[in-house]
């Protein structure tokens, strides 16, 4: 093998070498510094969402009980399995609704339910949500919970 053939291989060596040590650090930086904090500003959307979605409900339930002479109501709602592969809970006390996710490093995501009525339960993902109302004399009372 004569020498410029010697410093072609050479060359092309580190040419590999420098692109491998391109795509690894792309890597890196994808898999460790920019997806993490996406993936959880895209929990905390989810899970406002959801909460959301559940805060409909109340007051669905809340206006629906009003328009009805009936003192009871119950109905069960479809709610997503999971969010982000991760199962959930929501749970309500304090005039708020807060989900938190599976994933340990997440956090609550909470905000104030709209309706006047007092509100109390919990739900667990991975099955249908029961709504329960009752209305008294001295106001209404919503509860939430896995459908039984």
């Amino acid at each position: 093998m004569n020498r410029k053939s010697q410093v072609q291989a050479v060359h092309e060596v580190f040419a590999f070498a420098i692109g491998l040590s391109m795509m690894i650090s792309i890597t890196y930086l994808f898999t460790e510094i920019v997806y993490p904090p996406m993936a959880k500003s895209t929990t905390d959307l989810n899970m406002e969402n959801i909460n959301a979605h559940i805060d409909t409900i109340l007051a669905m339930a809340e206006s629906t009980i009003f328009e009805l002479d009936s003192a009871k109501l119950s109905f069960v709602v479809g709610m997503p399995e999971k969010i982000q592969d991760y199962l959930y809970y929501v749970k309500i006390e304090n005039k708020q609704i807060c989900s938190r996710t599976s994933n340990i490093e997440a956090d609550a995501v909470c905000q104030t339910y709209s309706t006047n009525s007092l509100v109390s339960g919990s739900y667990t993902s991975g099955g249908r949500m029961e709504v329960k109302v009752l209305k008294t004399d001295s106001g209404t009372t919503i509860t939430i919970g896995n459908e039984v």
